[in-house]
């Protein structure tokens, strides 16, 4: 209860003081911001309603100095929702409600503060590189505010994705195995807010295709001065080959492209005077790709 002393004047004479008794004004019950959902630059906040409050005021801070700012002043009481357009990785929210009395506003007390985000860009440049051990090396962009990326491969043609490797922190690469069949690579960034992963678009698919298993031998017979023969062991369930030669060893050039896997041999006419080095390997169709094994030298 307030007391308010005043003054009466009655044929222009004042009274002596009289203390009014006044109702005291109770300010309007505290919201909660009840769940954010982050967007690639911006954020949704949503909060409760709070009883015969008049709005809200939404504050925020994007510093490290936990300075807050007035976001918006929110002058329906019916509004539960806002969208905070921001580049920032994170930003801390809170909120109170008010009341309107003679001009002045009461407000409630803070609600907590929620830490939110924006979503992470799109990976960019997600690269698969062979290795000398058969392994696959994966590579991509690093990205600024991010916790973290999932690597995803799918071995049915992109209709289900499996979750092969989370990295938190800042790495950007990582090794895959020798695998028996072609797979579909993808890649994602996340940030980390109230303890669960928000993550972003998925990369650009890359795919990684089985190398075919190269000719066991390739035998170099002389046939004449002018002609070789040559002959491989065919290589089972690959669609062709490619004999390729060289005149120093160095430099090689495709002699004949075999689109048929059972063949095994050809013969090759030569330059009068020139002896040359040849090798071979099988390749496999796929996606219109030549999909090349090793190279198997000459005997």
């Amino acid at each position: 209860v307030l007391f308010r002393s005043v003054y009466l004047t009655i044929d222009g004479e004042t009274s002596e003081r009289h203390s009014l008794e006044i109702a005291e004004i109770k300010p309007p019950e505290a919201v909660q911001i009840i769940k954010f959902v982050p967007y690639v630059g911006k954020i949704k906040l949503v909060w409760n309603v709070s009883e015969k409050a008049d709005g809200y005021v939404l504050s925020y801070s994007d510093t490290n100095d936990d300075k807050y700012k007035t976001l918006k002043n929110i002058n329906s009481p019916g509004t539960v929702t806002y969208s905070h357009k921001t580049s920032k990785a994170s930003v801390k929210y809170r909120i109170r409600a008010y009341i309107v009395r003679d001009g002045e506003k009461i407000y409630s007390e803070y609600s907590d503060i929620v830490t939110a985000g924006t979503l992470p860009d799109q990976v960019q440049n997600l690269t698969a590189t062979e290795l000398a051990s058969g392994k696959t090396k994966f590579t991509w962009e690093a990205m600024d505010g991010t916790d973290g990326y999932v690597l995803y491969e799918s071995s049915d043609g992109g209709s289900t994705w499996t979750s092969i490797k989370t990295l938190e922190g800042t790495r950007t690469d990582y090794k895959v195995g020798l695998k028996t069949e072609d797979r579909i690579y993808r890649a994602r960034a996340f940030r980390i807010f109230e303890g669960k992963k928000y993550f972003g678009n998925y990369s650009e698919s890359v795919k990684v295709y089985v190398k075919p298993e190269a000719p066991a031998k390739l035998e170099v017979t002389s046939v004449s001065e002018k002609k070789d023969k040559l002959s491989w062991d065919a290589v089972s369930g690959v669609d062709g080959y490619i004999l390729s030669r060289s005149a120093d060893g160095k430099t090689y050039s495709v002699l004949k492209t075999f689109t048929d896997g059972f063949t095994d041999s050809y013969t090759a006419t030569l330059s009068e005077g020139i002896r040359y080095l040849y090798r071979i390997c099988s390749y496999r169709l796929v996606d219109g790709l030549k999909i090349r094994s090793g190279v198997t030298q000459g005997q």
